[in-house]
């Protein structure tokens, strides 16, 4: 992408360009399985998981300023459910533009 314009949560302007951008490398595992009858009654089950790196740098512009963020994350996540119940994971760490970050749920 090139040229991309967003505003921030105080109005200003800010325009990004992906240089040489970001990348996603992504590794998925696990099973599905569907249309089971359990009574007359559907369940579904799934258990996979992910995991991934988020990597590269942008260009960004604001108000005559300028300069490169690079990103660099790894992630991670699951899902598991049986029926309708339903659990999901998921968790992230890195840098983004010099900043560590991270969150999990």
């Amino acid at each position: 992408y090139s040229n991309c314009q967003a505003q921030d949560s105080q109005g200003r302007t800010w325009t990004i360009s992906a240089d040489p951008g970001l990348a996603w490398d992504i590794n998925l595992d696990g099973e599905i399985h569907l249309a089971a009858l359990n009574g007359g009654v559907p369940v579904n089950y799934t258990d996979f998981q992910w995991d991934g790196q988020w990597q590269g740098s942008l260009n960004w512009e604001h108000d005559g300023r300028s300069g490169t963020c690079a990103v660099s994350l790894t992630m991670a996540g699951s899902s598991t459910g049986n029926g309708g119940q339903t659990n999901t994971s998921s968790s992230a760490s890195g840098q983004v533009c010099g900043v560590a970050v991270s969150f999990s749920n």
